[in-house]
């Protein structure tokens, strides 16, 4: 990275007042069918807040957004159901992966976020990984972004219930409940202890922008915290201008976490943090 486009920080936080309560909200399932080309909007997460301040994040609105997402030479999504999903008798499974795209729409990383059994989570991952994408656009300016891709697996023959596991599973599907994920990200409040930066750093102004003061010289921006600490698949969910946003995803990739837990156990944290620049040379 560019020293040039961030200033870091020696352990002072950086304007990170937000705590989430409740995932990510912009996940796109695709039930065995064509995939959506792109996001149609960006949807911030529930948050709780100390005082108002979360008014002054609106979302990035969808009229001022196109491309991204699968790109549009990319044939419907269609997945196998796995061997084993058969063997022990589930009746259908869930997986979401986040593809993190330059401004290019070229992968730059993909993490497995959440799934109902392991297998299906690999076979997405798989195929996210053998995909093309294109570039997210912001008021005419392409910029990095990430795609939250789901998919839900359904088998192609029927599945024999030939199991007390598989009664479970068709019990709690007719009763309309929602399906048990075996790995999912938690939001801050479910930590052992609160989220510990390491490193972080703020983003300078980039060329080009004029500082008008007040919160639209900040975005808003939602990530992942891995079982490491890193800072995986940021995305920026609210911003004035899409200046901003190459510089702040910039700053974030810097930032560095105490390893997340619960209950003692690595933890996949989803977050949101406010973000502020700051003038070149300070």
């Amino acid at each position: 990275m560019s020293s040039a486009r961030f200033l870091p920080l020696a352990g002072v936080a950086a304007g990170l007042a937000f705590t989430v309560a409740g995932l990510a909200q912009n996940t796109s399932v695709v039930p065995s069918v064509p995939a959506p080309a792109a996001e149609e909007t960006v949807e911030l997460p529930k948050m709780t807040v100390n005082s108002a301040r979360f008014e002054d994040y609106p979302p990035i609105s969808g009229k001022d957004l196109s491309g991204g997402g699968l790109a549009p030479s990319e044939p419907p999504v269609s997945l196998f159901f796995p061997g084993k999903a058969y063997s022990d008798a589930i009746p259908k499974g869930y997986a979401t992966v986040c593809v993190e795209l330059d401004e290019k729409g070229n992968a730059t990383d993909y993490l497995l976020v959440a799934y109902t059994e392991k297998y299906f989570g690999e076979a997405l991952l798989r195929n996210a990984k053998d995909t093309r994408y294109s570039p997210l656009v912001f008021k005419g300016i392409a910029v990095p972004s990430r795609f939250n891709f789901g998919y839900e697996f359904r088998p192609q023959f029927t599945v024999a219930m030939n199991s007390f596991n598989a009664m479970e599973h068709r019990l709690l599907e007719v009763a309309g409940g929602e399906p048990e994920f075996k790995y999912h990200p938690v939001t801050e409040a479910a930590l052992d202890n609160r989220l510990e930066p390491l490193r972080q750093a703020l983003p300078y102004f980039p060329d080009g922008y004029v500082p008008t003061g007040g919160k639209a010289d900040s975005v808003m921006v939602t990530l992942y915290i891995d079982e490491q600490g890193h800072v995986r698949v940021p995305r920026v969910d609210s911003a004035a201008s899409p200046l901003l946003v190459k510089n702040a995803l910039r700053a974030v990739h810097y930032w560095q976490f105490k390893p997340p837990t619960v209950k003692g156990h690595p933890a996949l944290v989803y977050a949101a943090f406010a973000v502020n620049f700051v003038p070149a040379g300070s």
